[in-house]
């Protein structure tokens, strides 16, 4: 076997040869020829074979004469039965024409003499190139083959001639749900799913003729009864010399749901494109709107047709120009990114809107070629927003400037804020507050309450009645004292967002509250023993109403004074007490010896003179000797102050409080004046006491000396009833009518009283006219009735040397003047006659008229009433006058 260099596009060549001469004769001629190619030489047919599995050549070339061992026409029979594709070309002596018939009907692609071997490489090309079309038409056949099994459109091919069906693929056979034999052989009309597409021959010349029909939607149902849509497509051509059909089917009944649906979102889509409140605008390349939504006359006052073609950024706010441009970028080559940015445009008004306007780069969809934005109108919105961050701002602001820790917690119990204040007051941890919970929260806050227990419960009662408030004192572990308020939030329609708590150091507010009600009942000690001082008419009384007052006014547990034994103990003896129920003084005793008996606040206090102060009787040491006492009487403070006064026994006022530190320093200040002045009040009483009794003993002289001027004013009054008895009478009854109209008009008994002597004797200085004139008969004359006129100076005169206590004489000198000036002596008007003058005046008028007179016969009470009625309020005291006629028409009174 000969072997030959193998480049890579060698052919390769496999001679079966027995003659290595001849073998060589062909290899040169395919050389002469330009042939590049390595072979191998067999001669058995064991090296055929091997040869053709492992050498794998392009062509073959055979002796056909009879070998040796291997007869060529049997190694074309071998290869035609494995490797029918691979070309032989028949390469022999002598061969007759039947038997090279015979060769080519057995496959053998051509045969060459070897005395003609010129023949041999067009043999071999012509050999190879048919090899190669075999190959590429059966490539072919195999790929349409494929391609017509895998096609996902339903294929049939007919005979043009007869309208029958030659092949249908598989999936128009699962389309229509028909096996294959049920279609291979039948004319198209006959198949009952495509009867619509070809329903009789007619149709189907027509169809042959035109050579090509095409629907777009044509109907079917499936065998099973199903209604599809399809694209059908047909088309005639030749094979070979048969004239087919081939009918491409192709379901679109999806795709018609899909541009159905399409469809119906596009009209969706432009319905809500051309009804939404929203600014909707194209922007080109250029910048210039190419659309606009039917919303932007109501957004902006622009109709549709007045803003297209016009640049977008002529209507942006000068300001806003550089974030528009950003938005309006269409560079093709970016990938569409979505923009959001706040613009402000111009209304057609002219003033600007704040729009939120959202990008949308679409230069890459033909549809658009440009940059859609879709906006809203914000003004008013960013208003509130404004509104809203200004009022939150100051709530922030009040919230961080407020007194007040504030804290506020959601329904969930999450902490939505606090202020700095918060964390001042409660000395809550940062990091906790920060944390955002409510239960840490609790946690920490049961660790500082006095009363931890109490504050958990109040809180769970709140968080399960969410309604209520609260407001409450806590007090802490520390000694501080918190106020707390909390408070539901609540907001439109009752809704429930959560619980604002507010909490105050009053520790300081406390204190100062607590010192302020100690020295406010001081001060109402101070002032209801102030008024016990002025009451007071004795001693032991006035110390008995401070010991009281200073319980039930001041509100303190106990007081009791003692006095300074001059004993061998000294000791303190209680003179008054008050408020000890548990018989304290009873069970303890007090010294003011300098012993421990002496050394508490009592006994110091009048030893040294100076107040004492106990702040805390269940600690100080001092005290022990009454500790036991003082705390099963619930006594926790005392003060002892000492109280001056003239006795040669010291007294101490001792006051005790039912809690420590109960008496602070304006506190003690009032007490301390307190103790004062009950040491001045114990003297006042004492000096008042002499006092009384000296003024009882002038009392009892006054009342001696009044009973002799009354007895001397009765004494003058029966000497002129002596000398003129009628005047006598008269003055009597006066007096009788005055004092019961002094009486009517509610004046006081003394009042009354000089009413009452006065008018007794308010004639009295007739007692200087002559008796004849007195009692003449007839009218007087004038010079007569000028000395009558006379005698109010003239008793006057005799009464105004005496010392009364009543207004005597000038009641007497004055009962004749009137209100208009018109009577005498002095002529005096109004308020310049005294009231007792002016009663005594109506008395006199009322009683001289109403009865007998020498010079004529008594007129009677009514001719009285009437004419002091014509002077009332003229001559008359007005009030008066009623009181006297109310006196005889209602109150039945009479002259006796």
């Amino acid at each position: 076997m000969m072997d030959i260099s193998n480049p890579n596009d060698a052919l390769r060549i496999l001679i079966l040869e027995d003659t290595p001469t001849d073998a060589e004769l062909m290899v040169d001629a395919l050389h002469e020829a330009g042939l590049k190619f390595i072979m191998q030489r067999v001669e058995t047919k064991d090296a055929f074979q091997l040869s053709l599995e492992t050498f794998n050549p392009n062509i073959i070339l055979a002796d056909c004469k009879q070998q040796p061992s291997y007869d060529g026409g049997a190694a074309l029979q071998l290869v035609r039965e494995t490797h029918p594709e691979m070309p032989v070309v028949m390469v022999t002596g002598a061969l007759g024409e039947e038997k090279a018939v015979e060769l080519l009907k057995a496959g053998a692609k051509d045969y060459v003499l070897k005395g003609g071997l010129v023949r041999l490489a067009p043999a071999v090309r012509r050999a190879l190139a048919d090899e190669r079309s075999a190959r590429s038409r059966k490539a072919a056949e195999l790929k349409y083959r494929r391609l017509f099994e895998a096609a996902k459109d339903g294929i049939l091919i007919l005979d043009a001639k007869t309208g029958l069906i030659l092949e249908a693929n598989p999936f128009l056979l699962e389309l229509l749900g028909y096996a294959q034999d049920e279609l291979i052989g039948k004319a198209l009309w006959e198949i009952g799913a495509l009867e619509h597409i070809v329903a009789n021959q007619d149709a189907f010349l027509t169809l042959k003729n035109k050579k090509y029909i095409r629907y777009d939607n044509l109907p079917l149902e499936t065998k099973d009864g199903r209604s599809i849509e399809v694209e059908f497509i047909s088309n005639v051509y030749m094979t070979g010399d048969l004239e087919s059909i081939q009918c491409n089917i192709r379901d679109i009944t999806e795709r018609r749901r899909l541009q159905l649906a399409l469809e119906n979102n596009e009209r969706r889509f432009r319905g809500l494109i051309e009804n939404a409140s929203d600014l909707v605008c194209v922007v080109d390349q250029l910048g210039c709107i190419t659309y606009l939504s039917p919303s932007s006359e109501m957004m902006t006052g622009y109709r549709p047709d007045e803003a297209l073609g016009r640049r977008f950024i002529d209507f942006i706010h000068p300001d806003d120009l550089p974030a528009a441009t950003a938005i309006l970028a269409t560079d093709p080559s970016s990938p569409p990114v979505l923009q959001r940015v706040e613009l402000r445009f111009r209304h057609k008004t002219g003033h600007f809107q704040v729009l939120d306007a959202i990008a949308n780069n679409r230069v890459d969809d033909p549809a658009l070629l440009g940059v859609i934005v879709n906006a809203r109108d914000i003004t008013e919105r960013k208003k509130i927003q404004a509104d809203v961050e200004y009022k939150n701002s100051v709530l922030s602001t009040q919230q961080e400037a407020s007194l007040d820790g504030i804290l506020l917690v959601d329904d969930n119990g999450k902490i939505v804020s606090h202020n700095r204040r918060f964390i001042e007051v409660m000395q809550v941890p940062e990091a906790l507050a920060a944390a955002g919970r409510d239960e840490p929260m609790l946690q920490f806050a049961m660790q500082q309450y006095a009363e931890p227990e109490a504050f958990l419960a109040r809180v769970r009662h709140l968080y399960a009645h969410k309604e209520e408030t609260s407001h409450e004192e806590i007090r802490m572990k520390d000694g501080r004292t918190i106020e707390r308020y909390s408070a539901p939030v609540v907001g439109e329609n009752a809704k429930y967002y959560g619980r604002v708590w507010y909490f105050r150091d009053i520790t300081v507010r406390k204190r100062i509250q607590e010192l302020l009600e100690h020295a406010n009942r001081a001060l109402r000690t101070l002032s209801a023993c102030k008024a016990a001082l002025v009451h007071a008419l004795t001693e032991s009384a006035l110390l008995d109403s401070v010991c009281r007052l200073i319980v039930e006014k001041g509100g303190y547990r106990m007081a009791w004074i003692g006095i300074a034994e001059q004993d061998q103990d000294r000791t303190i003896r209680a003179v008054k007490e008050f408020g000890d129920d548990s018989h304290y003084l009873a069970s303890v005793r007090f010294s003011w010896a300098d012993t421990a008996l002496g050394r508490g606040p009592t006994g110091a206090a009048i030893r040294t003179g100076a107040v004492q102060i106990n702040q805390n009787l269940l600690t100080n040491s001092t005290l022990a000797p009454w500790r036991e006492a003082a705390q099963r009487c619930g006594f926790q403070a005392s003060i002892a102050l000492p109280i001056k006064n003239a006795s040669a026994s010291p007294l101490v006022l001792t006051i005790y409080a039912g809690e420590p530190d109960a008496f602070g320093h304006d506190e003690v200040v009032m007490l301390g004046e307190l103790a004062d002045e009950l040491g001045y009040g114990i003297e006042a009483v004492r000096t008042r006491t002499d006092r009384d009794r000296i003024a009882l003993e002038n009392l009892r002289a006054d009342a001696a000396l009044r009973k002799s001027l009354e007895d001397s004013i009765k004494a003058i009054a029966n000497t002129v009833e002596l000398r003129d008895s009628y005047t006598a009478g008269h003055q009597r009854r006066v007096a009788q009518l005055a004092v019961a109209i002094a009486r009517q008009l509610k004046l006081s008994e003394d009042t009354i009283h000089s009413i009452d002597l006065a008018a007794s004797i308010h004639d009295l200085g007739k007692i200087s006219i002559p008796a004849e004139i007195l009692v003449k008969p007839s009218k007087l004359s004038n010079i007569e009735f000028q000395l009558v006129k006379g005698h109010s100076q003239a008793g006057y005169d005799i009464l105004k040397d005496i010392t009364f206590p009543w207004p005597i004489a000038p009641i007497v000198w004055q009962h004749h003047e009137r209100l208009d000036g018109s009577g005498y002596p002095q002529g005096l008007v109004g308020d310049q006659i005294l009231l007792q003058a002016r009663i005594v005046a109506v008395a006199d008028v009322v009683e001289a008229i109403a009865s007998h007179r020498p010079y004529r016969a008594a007129l009677g009470i009514d001719a009285a009433l009437a004419e002091i009625k014509r002077g009332s309020g003229t001559a008359f005291d007005s009030a008066a006058v009623d009181a006297c006629e109310h006196l005889f028409t209602t109150a039945g009174f009479a002259f006796s």
